[in-house]
């Protein structure tokens, strides 16, 4: 059996003390190696046998098969906003194939390639049909919207705060549409990606170029920082911000502008097909079960591992 062990930790969930273990919190734990995306943190371990470490109130301890299971169930887009979206899964495969710790990554990359097969084969035959359900998809969605609402005097340009992956993922759902500016805070670093490379300009965060009417916030500011980015830039009242930061729907703007979109409204752009994607979740987890006794009971029929003796 996989001794695997995961920590989940969501940006939603507040951080009460620690009630589980008394040690060190995870976050600080050598032992521990972190992924994290917009919605969460996820630590990977282990053996937590004879371990010190702390857990909050809110965090959720999976180990062995569990923690496969919650793995696949997060990399198939169950666990995101957006269902089924496909962001994830290559956030997760790019984590690991930079991951520097080699010892963990050569114990578990056997079945770290399992998961991929589950997580493809769930996805190909549970998950398709749901429409193109990446925030990328959304995005273009919601800009074509918003042209066809208003008579465009200009070409519109898309200003990226952030450089992560998530924009570079976004990018080609709107590059043959749309120009992009990229804001950051290494500037050459970015200059040197190839979406960096195709922006018609890299700035850095305290430029004072004007801002264009599209603003996609993709940077993990703190919310008195964007208060203070987007007030120190001249007064645009046509600007819309599509803000996807985890914390985003608890930010009110303070400065006069046209639209706001936090991270939670693109998961309802999807609301009118609620039952559709329902059966498709459905689905997808009943596979992610069948998969799970598949997997208990070859554990049961061979429980040293041994295929024979």
């Amino acid at each position: 059996m996989s001794d695997l062990v995961i920590v989940h930790r969501s940006h939603k969930m507040s951080r009460p003390a620690a009630y589980s273990f008394q040690g060190v919190d995870v976050s600080q734990d050598p032992s521990f190696l972190m992924w994290e995306t917009c919605r969460r943190q996820i630590f990977f371990s282990e053996e937590i046998y004879g371990r010190d470490f702390s857990l909050s109130e809110t965090d959720e301890l999976y180990q062995g098969l569990d923690a496969e299971e919650f793995l696949i169930e997060v990399l198939c887009g169950l666990k995101s906003p957006l269902v089924g979206e496909t962001e994830v899964f290559g956030q997760f495969k790019n984590w690991w194939q930079n991951l520097e710790d080699q010892d963990f990554k050569n114990k578990f990359s056997p079945r770290i390639q399992h998961i991929y097969s589950v997580v493809k084969k769930v996805r190909d035959e549970a998950l398709c049909g749901m429409g193109s359900q990446s925030y990328g998809s959304l995005l273009r969605k919601k800009l074509t919207d918003r042209a066809l609402a208003k008579v465009q005097t200009e070409p519109v340009v898309i200003d990226f705060i952030g450089a992560g992956q998530l924009v570079e993922e976004m990018i080609p759902w709107i590059q043959k549409k749309y120009s992009y500016r990229i804001w950051c805070r290494d500037v050459e670093k970015v200059k040197q990606k190839s979406f960096g490379a195709q922006a018609l300009e890299v700035l850095p965060m305290d430029s004072a170029t004007p801002l264009s009417s599209v603003v996609v916030v993709a940077a993990p500011l703190t919310h008195s920082s964007l208060q203070k980015w987007m007030g120190a830039q001249p007064t645009n009242a046509q600007l819309a911000v599509y803000d996807f930061r985890h914390d985003s729907m608890a930010f009110i703007p303070s400065v006069q502008i046209a639209h706001y979109s936090h991270l939670d409204h693109f998961a309802t752009e999807v609301e009118s097909q609620r039952q559709e994607i329902q059966n498709h979740i459905s689905r997808a987890y009943t596979r992610i079960e069948n998969w799970k006794a598949e997997e208990n009971a070859r554990a049961q029929i061979r429980p040293f591992g041994w295929d024979d003796l």
